[in-house]
């Protein structure tokens, strides 16, 4: 899976296997097993190297949570687990 835009470019290549909705510009994908999120640019804000990803969604608003750290609706971080 991957995007195209309106007039038929591809914004994000073909060949993720784990797709969500894009909310405020940023999409939480997945490829062999590993997640991360891509805004719609195409560019990747959090790298593909999780194996592992929660997300929440209250008031239309996402908290991606990634690995130990979490990511709000934009793909900024905002906390983190790690000490």
């Amino acid at each position: 899976m991957g995007y195209i835009d309106t007039k038929g470019n591809i914004v994000i290549p073909f060949g993720y296997t784990t797709v969500h909705e894009f909310s405020n510009g940023v999409i939480l994908m997945g490829k062999d097993k590993k997640y991360g999120l891509i805004n719609k640019q195409g560019e990747i804000i959090v790298p593909l190297t999780s194996s592992n990803f929660s997300l929440n969604t209250n008031n239309d608003k996402r908290k991606y949570r990634i690995n130990d750290t979490y990511y709000d609706h934009y793909g900024r971080e905002i906390e983190s687990d790690k000490d």
